[in-house]
């Protein structure tokens, strides 16, 4: 498992420098379908379900610990949450990686939105949401009855994010 890890993080760290301009040209904005249902674990030691999230616009960050531009945008997420959150928005992180790094990671960056973690688990959530690559940052946002209306690959502008969610509450 350790060996996959470690083999995974190259190959995404090597996709995240030849990928991850942050041109905006490589967004995309999709033709609404329902998002998949996901259960992955939390760091409280439950479980970070979708479903719980009902009636509320999603922003779905997948990233990582390691990952150098998820941590330049995981502060404006926790802003935009702070925010909208009174406004049915919600932010949930779900990092791929081990448990404490996230724990220890959400400490340090104040997170205050809710955040699961996985392997392999994590990796096919991230994958059924259209993430075939595996790039991190990947950014879905769902509009209130969970309809995948945006995704990209690699870091989103804070202004970009609040373009798209604000029209949705």
């Amino acid at each position: 498992m350790m060996r996959f890890r470690n083999i995974f993080s190259s190959f995404i760290i090597v996709l995240l420098l030849s990928a991850c301009t942050g041109d905006s040209d490589t967004e995309t904005e999709v033709e609404k379908k329902s998002a998949p249902e996901f259960s992955v674990n939390n760091l409280k030691g439950g479980q970070l379900s979708l479903a719980d999230y009902k009636g509320k616009v999603v922003l779905i960050n997948f990233w990582a610990t390691w990952c150098a531009p998820c941590k330049e945008e995981i502060p404006d997420f926790v802003e935009v949450y702070k925010e909208l959150s009174d406004k049915d928005f919600v932010v949930l992180g779900i990092a791929l990686d081990e448990k404490d790094l996230v724990s220890e990671f959400a400490k340090k960056l104040a997170i205050t939105y809710p955040i699961g973690y996985g392997d392999d688990d994590v990796a096919k959530v991230n994958e059924s949401y259209g993430n075939t690559l595996g790039i991190l940052p990947y950014n879905v946002i769902l509009d209130k009855q969970h309809n995948i209306i945006y995704s990209q690959p690699g870091p989103i502008p804070k202004d970009r994010l609040h373009q798209l969610v604000k029209p949705l509450l």
